[in-house]
């Protein structure tokens, strides 16, 4: 009940758009507040900044450690800050960050003598960038189509836009570059379009112009990820594995409240603990490895499994490395492990399924209310008894 009550309090002061592009104030305050709750937690911090080229803002990367992080081989937990411009991001990703602050404070607690970093990130969303999709919204705004709250203005102007960026996802999910993908769903809409609004989309589609599954990391999304990995590299950590947490807090358990998750059904997940597949209940914790971290997960699932914790989970496991990954389950790079396993890192990656169970993703929809923190407190205890139990510690 305890740690429940701290996954709550966090959530609830940083709950609202993180996002420079709608409330600049709001992000700088959401990274002061991580950097006060990692020192509570009796967390070392040190702070990353960066910026990007064309913005003046400064953003940073947050992280609390414990022991020698640049000189012993470490674990990394990870969860992004950041949000898109039209949410509360409630689960996503102040529930993972939250799950961040209660897994330290529990590892400072237990004494844990080896070196832990907890990395909350800055700029995992595309819809954060400033460079890329702020340019995007700018164009919007000026044609007509966005209002100043970054609404559509019309039904045309929604279902177009939507449209456009359906066919878009398709074809990059295949491999091919995003901008080019963005022109030829352009070009088949041409005839419906004025002057002015063709002009603009392909306009748009030129900020994303060589960017693909692989590129995209650290350029268009989990830009912070990728930019905190390359200092660690830089100065010579040694990683031993990353686990990434973004949003994990939405369990429900009543019968059809869960859809396939990036394709993976209930018949498709290689082990599962606590599911009832016939109901198809969204009651458990979704854990992804690839050939190179099944070990991490088969014993953070030992733990799930525990007469203490009793946590439901699916396991789903890709049998190949990052290139695989990008082949056939592109989905599965869909957040900061990404850069993780591009470097050949062992990495998991925890969530509650997305948009398997979770109709908020990307919307105002998404607050406090929506997460279960009695099932999301389990999930930091079961990554520090992995970890202090002498699992992959």
């Amino acid at each position: 009940m305890e740690s429940a009550e701290r996954l709550y309090k966090t959530v609830l002061e940083l709950q609202g758009p993180r996002n420079i592009l709608v409330d600049s104030k709001k992000h700088t305050n959401a990274g002061n507040h991580i950097i006060d709750e990692f020192c509570k937690a009796g967390l070392q911090v040190d702070v990353q900044e960066f910026k990007l080229e064309g913005c003046d803002y400064t953003f940073r990367n947050i992280e609390g450690f414990i022991g020698d992080v640049r000189k012993t081989p470490q674990i990394v937990i990870l969860a992004h800050y950041d949000s898109v411009e039209t949410t509360y991001g409630a689960n996503d990703n102040a529930a993972g960050v939250a799950l961040l602050t209660e897994t330290g404070r529990q590892l400072v607690s237990s004494g844990y003598a080896g070196a832990v970093s907890l990395v909350a990130v800055d700029l995992e969303e595309t819809r954060s960038n400033p460079v890329v999709f702020g340019k995007e919204l700018e164009i919007l705004k000026e044609m007509g189509i966005k209002d100043r709250r970054n609404r559509y203005k019309s039904w045309r102007y929604k279902t177009l836009i939507r449209g456009i960026e359906k066919e878009t996802s398709v074809k990059y999910s295949k491999g091919q570059d995003q901008g080019s993908s963005y022109r030829e769903a352009v070009e088949v809409r041409r005839g419906i379009l004025s002057e002015d609004e063709y002009n603009g989309l392909i306009e748009i589609s030129h900020l994303y112009d060589g960017i693909n599954l692989r590129s995209s990391i650290g350029s268009r999304s989990r830009i912070g990820s990728s930019k905190w990995l390359e200092k660690a590299l830089e100065e010579g950590r040694s990683i031993k594995y990353a686990i990434a947490v973004d949003e994990p807090g939405i369990y429900y358990n009543s019968p059809m409240t869960q859809r396939p998750v990036n394709g993976f059904d209930f018949s498709d997940f290689k082990k599962g603990y606590l599911l009832d597949k016939k109901n198809r209940v969204g009651n458990f914790a979704a854990v992804m490895s690839v050939e190179n971290s099944a070990e991490i997960a088969t014993n953070l699932l030992l733990q799930f499994e525990s007469e203490e914790i009793q946590m439901p989970y699916a396991w789903g496991h890709l049998p190949f490395g990052f290139e695989g990954v990008c082949k056939y389950v592109p989905d599965g790079l869909g957040s900061d492990h990404a850069a993780f396993l591009r470097e050949e890192i062992p990495a998991i990656f925890i969530f509650d399924s997305s948009m398997g169970r979770d109709p908020y993703v990307h919307t105002w929809g998404d607050t406090i209310d929506v997460i279960d923190f009695d099932s999301l407190a389990k999930i930091p205890m079961a990554i520090t008894e992995m970890i202090t139990g002498g699992q992959n510690g």
